[in-house]
């Protein structure tokens, strides 16, 4: 919280790229949302 009291949101954007067998729903267990090892 700052000192006036607002709250401040910040959202950051991250492309995804699916492979084309890759179901948009199962993104996040996706290997292209996980970083490079």
């Amino acid at each position: 919280m700052n000192r006036d009291g607002s709250t401040k949101v910040a959202r950051i954007i991250v492309p995804v790229f699916l492979q084309p067998d890759e179901d948009p729903t199962d993104m996040v267990a996706s290997a292209s949302f996980r970083p490079p090892s």
